[in-house]
């Protein structure tokens, strides 16, 4: 019996182990932000994810309609539940480009995936972090990813 419960204990562990790795890799798609204006526009997005346990680090890229890319640290939480969740932990200088975020992000996804790996995706939302949550001036929108690769690091 101890034999038996052993190995499933290392079965559910193994298990764990592989569907967050699920996440470790590149991910690219939209995140839909508010102008000024109040008019939703859609822009190119990014994520190099890896999960070490529950922890998930990484690297975002929003590549803005103007031509300026932002580029933010992020962290976050994987949850029993497959769903995932980040923040902009700090902003990251690109060389020349002068450009920083006016607001920091904080996102949840849901993770879907399928036996086959077609169905490989982030769906979820953002807001920006404020002092204020309830404020009516709080951008906020949604993002779509699918899984382009297991590579970690932007090349």
């Amino acid at each position: 019996m101890k034999h038996t419960l052993l190995i499933l204990f290392i079965l559910f562990t193994i298990s764990l182990t592989a569907q967050n790795s699920f996440l470790n890799g590149y991910w690219k798609g939209h995140i839909t932000q508010s102008t000024l204006e109040g008019q939703m526009e859609d822009v190119v997005f990014e994520l190099y994810l890896r999960v070490n346990g529950s922890k998930v680090s990484g690297r975002s890229y929003a590549y803005q309609t103007n031509g300026d890319i932002n580029e933010m640290e992020v962290r976050g939480m994987l949850h029993s539940d497959r769903s995932v969740t980040l923040y902009d932990h700090s902003h990251v200088a690109l060389e020349n480009s002068g450009v920083t975020p006016n607001h920091k992000k904080k996102y949840q996804f849901a993770h879907y995936r399928s036996a086959f790996l077609t169905a490989n995706k982030l769906s979820g939302y953002w807001q920006e972090i404020v002092n204020l949550p309830f404020s009516t001036k709080r951008r906020r929108g949604r993002v779509e990813l699918r899984k382009v690769n297991n590579e970690v690091n932007k090349p």
